[in-house]
């Protein structure tokens, strides 16, 4: 949620679909543009395909280094991704935009290689 304003706010056009460790089984739904963003929750993810895809298109050398650096900054580490659990306590913040989570879900970054995820 820190970052949610230098990824989807300026004159940057942002579109894609997300996977969040605390919502393992939805595909979420990215898309920005003109300073608004919007989240919500598409579907169930098929099996071995979740992942993040943004696009981000835009102007500018300074809006491209501030998406960078606030990317790196909200993806999950490799520590974090070999968590055996992400606990349904760990409030993620999207409730209001995605529904409630799930409940907690032992192995969630099972097919999930490395880092690339949002956290």
């Amino acid at each position: 949620m820190e970052r949610v304003e230098e990824l989807g706010g300026g004159s940057l056009r942002t579109r894609g679909s997300f996977w969040l460790p605390t919502r393992p089984g939805t595909a979420c739904a990215w898309d920005g543009g003109g300073g608004q963003l919007s989240i919500g929750a598409l579907r169930a993810w098929q099996a071995g395909e979740r992942r993040s895809r943004i696009l981000v298109t835009g102007r500018g050398e300074a809006s491209s280094e501030r998406v960078r650096r606030a990317f790196a900054e909200a993806l999950a580490t490799p520590e974090e991704m070999e968590r055996s659990a992400w606990p349904a306590a760990d409030d993620d913040g999207l409730s209001p935009w995605l529904g409630a989570q799930e409940p907690e879900v032992e192995g969630a970054g099972g097919d999930a290689p490395g880092r690339g995820w949002i956290a």
